[in-house]
């Protein structure tokens, strides 16, 4: 096993229209990455803000 810095490696932000497309994506395209391990996923139920924008 290799040492890691933390829990997450890669963080993939992504835009559905429904979970149903969601679950295409994961199905089709990422479970065919073969150095995927575990992959968590969450859910945003109310968007409060929608810049990503963060000022230094």
């Amino acid at each position: 096993m290799l040492p890691f810095g933390g829990q997450v490696d890669f963080i993939l932000k992504i835009h559905t229209r429904s979970l149903e497309e969601y679950h295409d994506f994961v199905k089709t395209k990422l479970s065919k990455i073969e150095n995927i391990g575990v992959l968590n996923s969450t859910f945003v139920l109310k968007e409060i803000k929608q810049s990503s924008e963060y000022y230094i």
